[in-house]
């Protein structure tokens, strides 16, 4: 192929290339537009903010919202697992009251346990988060059981009630 037909080719190609950029240039930065404003939205749907119901809480309890860091010392990470494993309850049911207020603030679960029972008492439909994979809605005056197998074992999670995070937790005790 002589040079003067591959630059022909070369030219055509930028020219094609040019023309769909003006082509779909607006529905490009429209996507990118809807993209930006649904990350946005998802960031916005969890507000890592206290509960209304916080301040009724006691001075421990509440430092059970104060979760360690992932640069926290081992002695940090025993302390909490302490605290944490002081405040749970035993029992296989949490019940989510007015403004997602839970009781037990902490459900302490064996680790064999299969799944746990969530009972909204509230006025509304409640959602319950444990991932982002793990979402449960919980209509008013009723119950659902949630699935914990997949949780691991000897751990301690916070799970959220709607947007508020955490509202709850969930310590999964040792076998």
């Amino acid at each position: 192929m002589s040079a003067k037909i591959k630059l022909a080719v070369l030219v055509v190609v930028v020219i094609i290339a040019g023309v769909l950029v003006v082509l779909f240039k607006d529905r490009i930065t429209s996507l990118l537009k809807n993209q930006n404003s649904q990350n946005k939205q998802e960031t916005q749907q969890v507000v890592d903010t206290k509960p209304t119901w916080f301040s009724g809480l006691t001075g421990q309890e509440q430092s059970l919202f104060v979760t360690p860091k992932q640069d926290s010392t081992q002695q940090e990470l025993d302390d909490y697992s302490e605290l944490a494993y002081s405040l749970a309850k035993a029992g296989p049911e949490i019940v989510i009251g007015t403004n997602c207020q839970p009781s037990p603030l902490a459900l302490l679960v064996g680790p064999n346990l299969v799944s746990i029972k969530v009972t909204n008492n509230d006025t509304i439909d409640r959602t319950i988060t444990l991932s982002p994979t793990k979402k449960y809605v919980v209509k008013k005056g009723e119950f659902t059981k949630i699935d914990i197998t997949d949780l691991g074992a000897s751990r301690i999670l916070g799970y959220n009630c709607d947007n508020v995070k955490p509202s709850g937790f969930l310590v999964i005790k040792p076998e």
